[in-house]
């Protein structure tokens, strides 16, 4: 479960960059520093990943496009 949740952050992390929003990034590095904020983030991250599964799978497809 724990590999799932650092899968996420990495994929949120990576969809951060990829847009240039290095602030909202930051943050999430920040509460990464702090353990109940990060298990608070990867709570949230799973929520919101498990309702746009298909949109995370749609990004997927993009990326392996682009390449």
């Amino acid at each position: 479960m724990s590999i799932m949740m650092n899968e996420l952050v990495e994929e949120s992390v990576f969809l951060l960059k990829k847009y240039g929003t290095h602030f909202i990034l930051r943050i999430i590095l920040l509460i990464k520093s702090h353990f109940v904020l990060y298990l608070l983030l990867q709570i949230i991250l799973l929520t919101i990943f498990t309702i746009c599964e298909k949109n995370i799978k749609i990004v997927k497809l993009l990326r392996y496009i682009e390449t």
